[in-house]
């Protein structure tokens, strides 16, 4: 007959962010959070255009990221923040969705973060991180409805005091990886993605090149 010892909490410590944070730069960061705005229009089926919009403010320090996806619900919102949950079923054809790419990505790019989505015509939702949320072993987080909303369907997510500075040819190197990284889906003319109000062309390397599929 087995007796059992102790009930131990394996919840995840906050070092589960903070141990990330060097291993990301500026290009990882922003194509995680693409990578999500790509897979949830696909899997909501929208039928508008998708348009990622990127700006980088290199004098205040700012990042600001926009999409047009289909937003994130108020059931949704758990798995935005939560290290260890995804939406994804493991069979789905996807590049994040909420994955852990998404939360540490936010993190590893800055202090202060604030996300704003809109679920179809649905009330805006709002959460916001920030160091003292990280530096506080608890998980809970609050969702506001916030005071204004923002237009159906999209999210917008802020990210202030960066933790490493941005500089303009980092942002001129950022236009270029996402040309070449997202050339298969920026040839589609559904799909768009702009850097600093300028779209971003897809950039195919010559036939003599050797590349994966």
């Amino acid at each position: 007959m087995r007796k059992i010892l102790q009930t131990l909490d394996a919840t995840p410590p906050k070092e589960i962010y903070r141990s990330i944070i060097a291993d990301y730069d500026l290009n990882l960061g922003i194509c995680e959070l693409i990578d999500n705005a790509i897979d949830i229009w696909y899997r909501k089926n929208t039928q508008h255009d998708l348009c990622v919009d990127i700006e980088i403010d290199t004098e205040y320090q700012k990042i600001i990221v926009k999409d047009n996806a289909g937003g994130i619900s108020e059931a949704e919102i758990v798995y935005f923040m939560s290290p260890g949950r995804t939406t994804n079923s493991g069979r789905d054809e996807s590049i994040g969705i909420f994955g852990v790419g998404s939360k540490r990505a936010l993190v590893a790019l800055a202090q202060n973060i604030n996300v704003k989505s809109r679920n179809g015509i649905g009330r805006t939702i709002e959460v916001g991180i920030d160091e003292n949320w990280l530096n506080d072993e608890s998980w809970n987080f609050n969702v506001f409805h916030s005071a204004k909303d923002i237009a159906k369907d999209t999210t917008e997510i802020e990210m202030f005091h960066l933790r490493k500075v941005v500089r303009d040819d980092e942002v001129d190197n950022l236009k270029d990886h996402i040309s070449v990284t997202y050339a298969y889906f920026l040839k589609k003319s559904n799909i768009k993605i702009s850097l600093n109000t300028e779209q971003i062309q897809p950039r195919f390397f010559d036939d003599e090149w050797s590349y994966p599929p």
